[in-house]
C-alpha cells in the first residue's frame, strides 16, 4: 500500500471562528429570503387592494408659523418642515437632505413631493393614498408630516 497518512490539526479557536461564520451566513440568508418573500406578499396584496391611505385626523385651525418633525433615515437625520397660516397648510418641504440619504431612498423626493401636493391641497394628511410600492416610504413622511402639524394644530 502506497497511501500517506495525512494530519491535520486544527486548533479550537479556528473551529470555533469557522463555526460562528457559518452560523452567522445561515442566519443571513434565511432573513434575506424571508425578507424577499414576506415583500412580495405585501407588493401582492397591495395590488390588489390598489393604492393604499393613511389616516391621521388634523383639525383646520392651526398657529401660524413653521414647525418641524425629525426623521432618522439609516442614522442621519431628515427634518421635514411644514409651514402654516391660520387655516392651512401653505407649505411641505424636506431640510437636512443629504446625499447620502438620497441615495439610499431614491424614492424618498418623488414620493415626498406627490405627498406634499396632496396634503397642501386636501388640508390633512387623512384619506392621503399612494402607490403601493410606496408604502412604508409614504407612511413614514406621512406620519412625520402628522407630528409637525400636531404641534401647531389649536385644542
Amino acid at each position: 500500500m502506497n497511501s500517506k497518512t495525512k494530519i491535520i490539526v486544527l486548533h479550537r479557536r479556528e473551529l470555533l471562528i469557522g463555526a460562528i461564520a457559518a452560523v452567522i451566513a445561515i442566519l443571513l440568508l434565511i432573513f434575506m429570503i424571508s425578507s424577499l418573500a414576506g415583500g412580495s406578499k405585501d407588493a401582492a396584496a397591495s395590488s390588489v387592494n390598489g393604492a393604499k391611505s393613511v389616516s391621521a385626523g388634523v383639525s383646520a385651525c392651526y398657529t401660524p408659523g413653521v414647525y418641524r418633525a425629525g426623521v432618522s433615515l439609516n442614522g442621519n437625520a431628515v427634518d421635514i418642515e411644514v409651514t402654516v397660516d391660520k387655516n392651512s397648510i401653505q407649505n411641505i418641504a424636506l431640510v437636512n437632505l443629504s446625499e447620502p440619504v438620497t441615495t439610499l431612498y431614491p424614492s424618498l423626493e418623488s414620493t415626498f413631493s406627490e405627498l406634499c401636493a396632496s396634503v397642501i391641497e386636501s388640508g390633512s394628511t387623512k384619506n392621503i393614498t399612494y402607490p403601493a410600492e410606496n408604502k412604508y416610504t409614504a407612511t413614514m413622511l406621512l406620519n412625520a408630516i402628522q407630528t409637525a402639524l400636531d404641534k401647531c394644530t389649536i385644542q
